[in-house]
């Protein structure tokens, strides 16, 4: 502690310098920054334009340096802070001036040159170097979104392509979780869409999505203009409904309204995720040869509104013999065979989507004894390596 005094007193005096006496000081005379009125409460007898180090040296020591306690601090008390850091809300303690505005990194300018860091007047940014064990514990789309971006080629009169405000890539890296199962996802205690299904917490947020499936495609199915005549004129809404779905055993659909339509479409997108189910996949077709197919493992049925369609297993390189709707939803869902039958205004095509998608859901609430799943080769969600 001596040592550390002494280097500190050393580049105070530094930067104090020597006598002043300027008349718009309020603190009067002034020498190696002890004031006139300091010197003599400590009972000083020397003209200031005299003072030495030696002169002022107790009073930093008195007056400052021991008023910290420095030398009377246990080991203990540093215990849990071994690495320098101090919890948040501080600086509400601060008796001296702090940043009026808090620095915020900006991934897609970071060249990792630390920088920002080291700027920092409250270490407000902190860098981390991550192990190749502490990079495996972090969700696939969390690893996307973190890591540096690689410069895009310059081609000679095109323009740089801008990236879209809704990306949900660029969503990741702001996101803060207000669930416990986003805690969890962002902590890396939850690192696929299976285990976050196990754990039996509802998903509310659609960044846990994002950062366990990154590779969700989306499709609009459906764009519909729903006007109203009010007293003040006509009101005009959007009513959209969006497939969402990885092509590899994950479908969901949405649907929103707005005033706009590609706010309808992002809620739609939303919602699509949210309602996110896995689907049975399997080889029920007696057509089909022996070994794991992607049809579905038996006839399932669905329904909405006066819409009814009937799924039923196909052989393998049969195709999606459906509608183009239902097509659209069972191509997102990872479906590639499959033989349909279908009822009623098939040519409503929110209701037809709508029944495919009930269709899938109600594969996923038929009891399937294990010796029938293994004959099947039911699969059910994505393919895991």
């Amino acid at each position: 502690m001596q040592a550390n005094y002494d280097k500190c007193l050393e580049t105070i005096l530094h930067h104090e310098g020597g006598y002043v006496n300027h008349p718009k000081d309020p603190g009067g005379e002034t020498n190696l920054g002890v004031t006139k009125r300091v010197y003599l409460e400590h009972g000083g007898t020397k003209d200031m334009k005299d003072l030495l180090v030696e002169d002022v040296a107790p009073i930093y020591k008195k007056g400052y340096w021991d008023k910290m306690k420095g030398d009377d601090l246990p080991v203990s008390a540093f215990l849990g802070r071994e690495d320098g850091t101090f919890p948040q809300g501080t600086a509400a303690y601060e008796k001296r001036g702090i940043a009026v505005t808090v620095p915020e990194w900006k991934l897609d300018k970071c060249i990792q040159c630390n920088q920002c860091a080291y700027v920092c007047p409250h270490a407000a940014i902190r860098p981390f170097l991550m192990t190749e064990e502490e990079v495996q514990q972090m969700a696939p789309g969390l690893m996307q979104a973190y890591a540096p971006e690689e410069p895009e080629e310059k081609v000679e009169g095109r323009r740089p392509r801008r990236r879209n405000q809704d990306d949900p890539i660029l969503a990741l890296r702001k996101w803060v979780p207000r669930t416990r199962l986003g805690h969890a996802v962002m902590a890396g205690e939850i690192l696929t869409y299976e285990q976050a299904l196990a754990s039996g917490l509802p998903i509310r947020e659609v960044e846990i999505v994002d950062a366990l499936i990154p590779n969700l495609e989306d499709d609009v199915i459906k764009v519909n203009m729903v006007q109203r005549m009010t007293d003040s004129g006509r009101r005009v809404r959007f009513n959209v409904m969006a497939c969402v779905g990885n092509r590899d055993g994950y479908v969901g659909l949405g649907m929103a309204k707005a005033k706009e339509v590609a706010t309808a479409i992002r809620k739609a997108i939303t919602a699509a995720k949210l309602n996110l189910i896995s689907v049975q996949r399997g080889n029920g077709s007696w057509e089909s040869s022996a070994g794991p197919g992607t049809s579905i493992p038996f006839k399932t049925k669905g329904r909405s509104a006066s819409t009814r369609v009937t799924l039923m297993p196909a052989a393998k390189g049969k195709g999606l013999v459906i509608g183009q709707t239902g097509k659209r939803v069972l191509d997102l869902a990872g479906i590639t065979d499959v033989l349909s039958r279908t009822k009623g205004q098939t040519r409503t095509t929110i209701n037809y989507a709508a029944a495919t998608f009930n269709a899938l859901h109600n594969m996923n609430t038929t009891r399937v004894p294990e010796d029938l799943a293994e004959r099947l080769h039911i699969q059910r969600g994505r393919v895991l390596e």
